[in-house]
Protein backbone atom coordinates (compact mmCIF):
# COMPACT_ATOMS: atom_id res chain seq x y z
CA UNK A 1 0.00 0.00 0.00
CA UNK A 2 1.66 2.70 -1.37
CA UNK A 3 2.17 6.45 1.49
CA UNK A 4 -0.70 8.64 0.88
CA UNK A 5 0.31 11.07 -2.31
CA UNK A 6 0.39 11.45 -6.05
CA UNK A 7 2.34 8.62 -8.19
CA UNK A 8 3.22 7.73 -11.78
CA UNK A 9 3.83 3.66 -11.75
CA UNK A 10 5.82 1.96 -14.39
CA UNK A 11 7.49 -1.46 -15.02
CA UNK A 12 4.64 -3.65 -13.63
CA UNK A 13 5.47 -7.31 -13.52
CA UNK A 14 3.28 -9.38 -15.83
CA UNK A 15 1.33 -10.99 -12.94
CA UNK A 16 0.89 -7.46 -10.74
CA UNK A 17 -2.23 -5.72 -10.01
CA UNK A 18 -3.50 -2.56 -8.85
CA UNK A 19 -6.16 -2.48 -6.50
CA UNK A 20 -8.92 -0.57 -4.90
CA UNK A 21 -10.20 -1.09 -1.68
CA UNK A 22 -14.38 -1.21 -1.93
CA UNK A 23 -16.89 0.13 0.89
CA UNK A 24 -17.21 -3.08 2.02
CA UNK A 25 -13.48 -3.36 2.63
CA UNK A 26 -12.98 -5.66 -0.44
CA UNK A 27 -10.19 -5.26 -2.60
CA UNK A 28 -11.51 -4.72 -6.56
CA UNK A 29 -8.75 -5.02 -9.74
CA UNK A 30 -8.70 -1.52 -11.38
CA UNK A 31 -5.93 -2.94 -13.57
CA UNK A 32 -5.41 -6.24 -15.54
CA UNK A 33 -2.47 -8.36 -15.10
CA UNK A 34 0.86 -6.67 -15.88
CA UNK A 35 -0.88 -3.19 -16.83
CA UNK A 36 0.34 0.08 -15.99
CA UNK A 37 -2.27 2.54 -14.31
CA UNK A 38 0.28 5.60 -15.15
CA UNK A 39 -0.78 8.32 -12.74
CA UNK A 40 -2.72 7.55 -9.93
CA UNK A 41 -3.40 9.11 -6.71
CA UNK A 42 -4.31 7.20 -2.81
CA UNK A 43 -4.85 8.71 0.74
CA UNK A 44 -2.49 5.85 1.58
CA UNK A 45 -4.99 3.27 2.73
CA UNK A 46 -7.13 2.84 -0.04
CA UNK A 47 -4.91 1.35 -3.19
CA UNK A 48 -1.99 -1.33 -3.40
CA UNK A 49 -0.14 -3.33 -5.66
CA UNK A 50 -0.74 -7.03 -5.40
CA UNK A 51 1.41 -9.89 -7.36
CA UNK A 52 -1.08 -12.70 -8.10
CA UNK A 53 1.90 -15.00 -9.41
CA UNK A 54 4.01 -16.85 -7.88
CA UNK A 55 7.55 -15.85 -9.12
CA UNK A 56 9.08 -12.14 -7.43
CA UNK A 57 7.93 -9.29 -9.58
CA UNK A 58 8.37 -6.20 -8.56
CA UNK A 59 6.30 -2.08 -9.55
CA UNK A 60 8.43 1.36 -9.91
CA UNK A 61 6.77 4.46 -8.10
CA UNK A 62 7.48 7.83 -8.33
CA UNK A 63 6.10 9.41 -6.33
CA UNK A 64 5.00 13.48 -8.10
CA UNK A 65 2.53 14.99 -5.14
Amino acid sequence: VPAAGAYYAYGLGADIRLQVQDALGAWQNVTAAGVSPNHFETDGTNIRFINNGGGAESVSLIKIG
